[in-house]
């Protein structure tokens, strides 16, 4: 029988500005779930920054925000990705295509490194 990667209680994924909304309607916690403890020890040590912790609202769901703004130094890194494995051009100074190009590769990058870490054994949630 298989485990689903992300059971109910896994953490909701996010992107955050990091001087107002995150410090304000997010609780820190620091992760206690040993893969994902690594996998963000992981994204730490390369320089991505990050937060864990209960979101303020109803349910206090556990979130993980991103600061995309650390991951942009992969920017023309991934953008070559996107062209040689799709063929999907994204035009230079898009803000809003370099946002969506560098969230989705951080989430991207985060879910590998869970998986990596569900084959060995040890599960998120």
């Amino acid at each position: 029988m298989s485990r689903p990667l992300c059971p109910p209680a896994s953490p909701l994924i996010s992107d955050y500005d990091v001087l107002s909304q995150a410090a304000v309607e997010v609780e820190a916690l620091e992760p206690t779930n040993p893969a994902l403890k690594a996998t963000l020890a992981a994204m730490s040590d390369r320089g991505i920054q990050w937060q864990y912790g209960r979101w303020l609202i109803d349910g206090a769901p556990r979130v993980l925000l991103f600061d995309t703004g650390t991951g942009y130094k992969h920017l023309d890194e991934w953008k070559g990705d996107l062209w040689s494995t799709a063929g999907i051009p994204c035009p230079p100074g898009d803000a809003e295509t370099n946002e969506a190009v560098v969230f989705g590769y951080l989430v991207a990058w985060f879910l590998g490194e869970v998986c990596a870490w569900s084959h060995a054994g040890t599960r998120l949630g």
